[in-house]
């Protein structure tokens, strides 16, 4: 599977440690992220307002083992389903 890169029209580095996500489905490289969404909360790609509480998200792309093991734990089938669903049709986007 390629790696995903910054959707940052002036950066486009290959994203490898932690990134920014939008729910307008854009990912950024920390740097940029941090820097562009400290001046406005709208997606530097598409200038999508991103006021919701959830609508950035700051991500690790290499989560340790004990993570992976606990941030779906304790949720239904169809709740874990939806939400891998929804990860893959981000991956599908980029």
């Amino acid at each position: 599977m390629d790696d995903l890169v910054c959707n940052f029209k002036k950066c486009r580095k290959r994203l490898s440690a932690f990134a920014w996500v939008t729910s307008c489905s854009h990912i950024f490289c920390d740097e940029d992220g941090s820097r562009e969404f400290n001046k406005t909360y709208s997606c530097p790609a598409c200038e999508t307002s991103l006021s919701g509480k959830f609508d950035i998200v700051r991500i690790d792309l290499n989560p340790i083992e004990q993570y992976k093991s606990m941030v779906l734990a304790g949720q239904r089938p169809e709740v874990v389903m939806e939400i891998a669903s929804r990860a893959l049709a981000f991956w599908s986007y980029q």
